[in-house]
């Protein structure tokens, strides 16, 4: 098994296509294919390092392949302490990156607190500082498709479904006289579970 996973990873090389031309060919020292189907598997067992750092520093994670998400709780008076703790967590993460040939992305990095309204009153919405970047904290963010507000109401993302479930039905009226009724019922609920898994 050893040796299979050791053949897939070595002497590998990549060209650049751009505007109908190739560049040359370079080999890769290190990495993992994109679009494979162990690409994302392989990618979990090298950064696995850094769920352990998160829980050094109290601090939970959640991962799917090159995406994560690092989050705590709290009551609102602590929101000072558990802020300090995933700043140090997301410095000390971006360190392990840096001697790992990995790069925290803090351009496409996003915060947001959760809670109800009465405890949303009683925190302050202050940038965080993460590398170079202050990140502004968001009233939503979409996560693997599901776009979550800061109460989790659920409410945008049921909009944002039941819009695209009207897009898609507007595209079969236009052809909805050459199906039988069966067709357009089997049309209409794959439009439906299609929108549905995101």
């Amino acid at each position: 098994m050893l040796q299979w996973l050791t053949s897939f990873l070595s002497d590998r090389t990549q060209v650049v296509a751009f505007a109908g031309l190739i560049s040359t060919s370079q080999s890769l020292l290190c990495g993992v294919p994109q679009g494979s189907v162990l690409g994302p598997l392989l990618f979990v067992l090298y950064s696995a390092d850094v769920m352990e750092i998160a829980a050094g520093h109290g601090v939970s994670i959640h991962a799917y392949a090159d995406d994560m998400q690092t989050y705590a709780s709290c009551a609102a008076p602590d929101q000072q302490t558990v802020t300090d703790r995933i700043l140090a967590c997301a410095a000390d993460i971006d360190s392990w990156m840096s001697s790992n040939r990995l790069k925290l992305n803090a351009e496409k990095t996003e915060f947001i607190w959760l809670g109800t309204h009465q405890q949303m009153a009683k925190i302050t919405l202050s940038p965080l500082q993460v590398k170079d970047q202050l990140i502004t904290p968001l009233d939503k963010v979409r996560e693997l498709g599901v776009i979550i507000d800061g109460e989790l109401s659920m409410d945008q993302h049921v909009r944002n479904v039941v819009r695209g479930c009207f897009y898609q039905l507007r595209q079969l009226r236009s052809i909805r006289r050459s199906l039988t009724i069966d067709a357009r019922r089997t049309l209409a609920a794959g439009c439906s579970l299609r929108r549905d898994s995101g």
